[in-house]
């Protein structure tokens, strides 16, 4: 029996031995497989006053993350910016201490905060953002919001279109980087049209409004965002102003609309040519109401975009035995340009801007529909 005992003893000493041989071993490739994955930052605006885009751009690229579960060469790391500058430096350079090189950005501020860090290919970024200032030669930035100065070439268009010249106009901007690239160039091609500011903190609209309303307008554009857009609209109703506003495409984002309500009815924008009768589309908004219990909206379909786009890109430069750096990304996408997205087919220009094909929509009733 004595001899038994050290025999079993003997056998669990030798289990043991082995067991300490082999897991560090094992433990050492996995972590050497996570520490060779491609490492992605998003940074994106999860809380205050623009989280709904910040969460619904989480959620689209999610999606995308788990079908490419299986594919473990990258991985993608979420971080609140709030929406502020000096935040999302910080945690810029938090990542990058870490050895992040490829960004997932959204919102202009914070993309032009970022901007020179990105100088020279030293990183990548795809970018949710419409600043005009935010792509340039030598950097690594890749911007898949319309711009502001094509966007705002087709708001004059629709302007020029339905009102003569000696109709009143009033321009009410938010006065930021996003606001003030349409004021130029609305100002500048819309003879005598009034401009009237307000900051990303105003608290109510009142005053601006009734300011506006004193010079009888025919037609009043708002260039905004987020809920203070959709308190700028319903103010605008709500003192007596039945015409037709015209907007910018985040007027039909959930959060204007949550704000706004009927207010919306007569609303005309330029936006996006939402591709919804492609498979993809259909398939990717079930799955999308399936896990999250409510419909997609533009920032969850630019969410899914953004990241596609980069990750296959990534892939592509790996299948080709090709070296992934900044540099070697940014060539990949744009020498490749044309890509299928569910915001309509784009061309992505060598300096890193995407061309959409837009669309113009007037609300009727609570619906938007296509504008004839």
């Amino acid at each position: 029996m004595k001899q038994q005992r050290i025999l079993l003893s003997l056998v669990v000493t030798i289990f043991i031995a082995i067991s300490l041989v082999f897991l560090p071993s094992c433990e050492k490739g996995k972590n050497s497989e996570e520490a060779s994955a491609i490492k992605i930052g998003a940074i994106l605006p999860m809380t205050g006053s623009t989280a709904e885009y910040g969460d619904s751009n989480k959620k689209g690229a999610l999606i995308y993350t788990e079908e490419q579960k299986n594919q473990g060469f990258f991985s993608v790391t979420f971080n609140d910016s709030k929406n502020d500058s000096k935040t999302a430096k910080n945690l810029y350079n938090r990542l990058e201490s870490k050895g992040f090189s490829f960004y997932f950005i959204s919102m202009s501020g914070i993309a032009m905060t970022l901007k020179p860090d990105f100088k020279d290919f030293k990183n990548f970024m795809i970018s949710i953002a419409a600043a005009k200032d935010l792509t340039e030669e030598g950097y690594g930035i890749i911007k898949m919001l319309p711009d502001t100065k094509n966007q705002a070439k087709e708001i004059v268009g629709v302007i020029k279109k339905l009102y003569s010249e000696d109709v009143n106009k009033c321009l009410i901007y938010i006065n930021d980087d996003f606001g003030l690239s349409f004021k130029k160039i609305i100002s500048d091609e819309i003879k005598d049209i009034k401009t009237f500011d307000f900051s990303k903190d105003e608290k109510e609209f009142k005053n601006i409004v009734s300011k506006v309303l004193i010079e009888k307008p025919k037609a009043i554009i708002t260039i905004g965002y987020g809920t203070k857009l959709g308190l700028l609209i319903k103010t605008i109703r709500a003192l007596g102003f039945e015409d037709e506003i015209i907007a910018t495409p985040e007027v039909m984002f959930g959060d204007v609309k949550n704000v706004a309500g009927d207010a919306l009815k007569n609303v005309i924008t330029v936006t996006f040519n939402l591709r919804e009768d492609d498979k993809d589309y259909i398939d990717f908004t079930k799955r999308y109401n399936e896990k999250y219990s409510k419909n997609p909206n533009y920032d969850s379909f630019l969410g899914y975009d953004c990241i596609k786009i980069m990750v296959e890109g990534l892939k592509e430069l790996k299948n080709e035995n090709k070296e992934i750096t900044p540099k070697h990304l940014f060539e990949h996408l744009t020498t490749k340009k044309y890509f299928k997205t569910f915001l309509g087919d784009i061309t992505i220009k060598e300096d890193g801007r995407a061309f959409y094909t837009l669309a113009i929509k007037k609300n009727i009733n609570g619906e938007w529909f296509n504008y004839k």
